[in-house]
């Protein structure tokens, strides 16, 4: 039987998916796990209870609750590594605003309507298999801290910064939040300053918008940010958005935000497993959509480094190259 705790985000999503933790966890019972309960307390909390089921010898740590909340746990394992030690296999249990992860490995996210999401992700977790994924490691100001999806710098760092300042809005809105504080960044992009990008040997310059760092193929919910973006192949994959400008127009960064296959001249993108962003002015950065910082930010892929509960899903399939891993 696998030992597992279950850490749970009492004030992540919306109230009716909380309400559907003793579900999920009924579901990894009757499967044969060994499931404790913990919730979380405060802003670092699910980093302290994850990094504390390293020392307990817990065989899995599964999360209920958003990418930020995700993103806690996952440094708390890697924070608490010992050399010979396994760490404990990281599940997730959708629960947050975006769930932009969960999305990609093709587990059951919340909707508008009233459905049993949690039981219905906890059984694809009890057929899930361990593979070990690639994570970033960014060092900026803030300090140093791991991300499974992304890093950014500039404009959507400045949004999330503005979102994170009302949490109540967040959840009451949602990815509507998001957009309006986008929208009401644009009229700055007339002042986007000169940024320097260096990614492994080559460097890149341009008046910057924003520079994404991505481990995982989607942004934002929907955007196909890097659509070459593997979990299993030791590269991060890079999008930098240049020559921007507010008479460009909204319409013009939709689209450019929105291309598959980032061809404009305005768009670079390059996989790479070092990178480092610097920008004339000092820039905002965050990391899985937490704010971590400002400018520089240097950012370097850590391989295979965090062993992943990873559901039976096409798009896990194709996220982590399961068949060569």
């Amino acid at each position: 039987m696998m030992r597992t705790l279950l850490i749970h985000n009492p004030t992540a999503g919306r109230p009716r998916l909380q309400r559907q933790v003793p579900d999920a966890v009924a579901v990894l019972r009757s499967a044969g796990l060994t499931v404790d309960l913990a919730a979380t307390t405060g802003p670092d909390s699910a980093r302290r209870l994850a990094s504390a089921a390293v020392e307990q010898g817990y065989e899995a740590v599964v999360v209920a609750g958003g990418d930020g909340t995700v993103n806690l746990a996952a440094n708390g394992l890697l924070q608490a590594r010992r050399e010979g030690q396994p760490l404990p296999a990281l599940g997730i249990l959708p629960a947050g605003t975006a769930n932009v992860l969960a999305r990609d490995l093709g587990l059951p996210v919340p909707g508008p309507t009233p459905e049993a999401t949690l039981p219905a992700a906890a059984r694809l977790l009890v057929r899930s298999h361990v593979v070990s994924i690639d994570v970033g490691l960014a060092r900026s100001t803030a300090g140093e801290r791991f991300f499974l999806c992304w890093a950014g710098v500039g404009l959507d760092a400045a949004v999330t910064a503005d979102v994170m300042a009302n949490p109540q809005a967040k959840r009451r809105l949602g990815v509507l939040f998001f957009v309006g504080n986008l929208l009401a960044r644009l009229p700055g992009l007339r002042h986007a300053p000169l940024y320097t990008v260096a990614v492994d040997d080559q460097t890149w310059q341009g008046q910057g918008v924003l520079a994404v760092v991505s481990n995982i193929q989607h942004y934002a919910v929907m955007l196909d940010m890097a659509p070459s973006a593997l979990l299993t192949d030791g590269l991060l994959d890079v999008t930098f958005f240049h020559g921007i400008t507010a008479w460009n127009g909204p319409s013009t960064v939709a689209r450019l935000l929105t291309s598959r296959h980032p061809s404009d001249p305005r768009v670079r993108y390059a996989q790479a497993a070092a990178i480092r962003i610097d920008a004339a002015q000092t820039q905002a950065v965050h990391v899985d959509a937490e704010p971590f910082g400002v400018t520089p930010v240097e950012i370097a892929v850590a391989p295979a480094a965090l062993p992943l509960l990873m559901p039976p899903t096409a798009e896990a399939e194709r996220l982590a190259s399961v068949a060569g891993n």
